[in-house]
């Protein structure tokens, strides 16, 4: 097969003649019919699962939230139960990006709302932490602790303060103190005779 073509440049045009032998082409096939036609699909990013046992559960690039306070406390809840602590360096309704609080950790993680919307998704997670736990979080404040042993109070409003420091230690893998005991049960005692009144 002859095929003659015409180039145009700033000068007179020129014909240009290009041979093809059809025996030694590759033949062209379409993809219709052949198993190829499905749409390719964005990967699916799963949404957190608030049963989720979260001292297995990692933390990866995709994973969805239904707001920014669910990432947060999510957050929180990874990392006190992993025993390290987190500073915050962007807190706000547009982002949350957060390093581990020890300097020779390169842990970052970064999440972001996904289009205007108030889901939140974790866009970075750059390195992984690297150093000795740590028993001692200022995360685990006395709230979250009372919601953590909240069952144990239900079970015995009377427990003893230092009868709750082993299931806090267990739960949640803080060392906490006398005091901050204290105030969880508080916590917990408040939530609990809140809920049984209404």
């Amino acid at each position: 097969m002859i095929a003659t073509f015409q180039y145009e440049n700033s000068g007179p045009s020129q014909e240009v003649e290009w041979y093809s032998d059809p025996e030694e082409e590759d033949e062209l096939h379409s993809l219709n019919g052949s198993g190829f036609e499905k749409e390719i699909e964005a990967p699916k990013h799963p949404y957190f699962k608030e049963d989720s046992n979260m001292k297995t559960m990692q933390l990866t690039v995709g994973l969805k939230f239904k707001s920014a306070q669910q990432f947060r406390e999510t957050l929180r809840d990874y990392c006190v139960r992993n025993a390290f602590d987190l500073h915050y360096i962007r807190n706000e309704n547009a982002r949350i990006t957060t390093k581990c609080k020890n300097e020779t950790c390169n842990l970052r993680i970064h999440a972001s709302p996904i289009q205007e919307g108030t889901t939140f998704q974790i866009n970075i997670v750059i390195g992984e932490h690297t150093y000795a736990r740590s028993y001692v979080s200022k995360l685990a404040k006395a709230k979250y602790l009372g919601n953590r042993v909240e069952k144990v109070i239900r079970d015995n409003l009377n427990v003893p303060v230092s009868t709750l420091k082993n299931p806090i230690m267990r739960k949640c893998n803080v060392d906490a103190s006398k005091w901050k005991v204290i105030r969880a049960k508080r916590a917990a005692l408040q939530k609990i005779q809140g809920v049984d009144s209404e």
